[in-house]
């Protein structure tokens, strides 16, 4: 989910629609509403977002025992603190920055966090 529909454009347009379905949100509060209804396989997350930032998003979905283990890749433009970076450490498969964001690079990501969640 990320509040640029620009950069859910581009992540669509970098995933095999062969091997993956997009589906986005513009919010967080929407992008919580749409996991907890579509049961995605992985999420895609951006920290800043209207309404319910990515880490609130990260925090309701692990409070929920059908979302606890949802396999999560942080994707971000934000400059991340060391603080933060811990906490998304604890909490996501991967933390991605959004700048240089490319296909191959994403489609790799993406695949070994679902290869690391089906293996727990």
């Amino acid at each position: 989910m990320d509040d640029d529909p620009n950069i859910a454009d581009m992540v669509e347009q970098f995933l095999p629609q062969a091997e993956f379905v997009v589906e986005s949100a513009l919010d967080g509060e929407a992008g919580v509403a749409a996991v907890e209804e579509t049961n995605p396989d992985i999420l895609l997350l951006d920290l800043i977002m209207p309404r319910l930032d990515g880490f609130g998003v990260i925090e309701r979905l692990r409070l929920k025992p059908d979302t606890r283990d949802l396999p999560i890749i942080v994707i971000s433009a934000k400059d991340l603190s060391g603080k933060e970076i811990e906490k998304l450490n604890d909490t996501v498969s991967r933390v991605i920055k959004k700048q240089g964001l490319e296909g191959q690079k994403l489609v790799d990501e993406i695949n070994a966090a679902l290869k690391m969640h089906d293996a727990a």
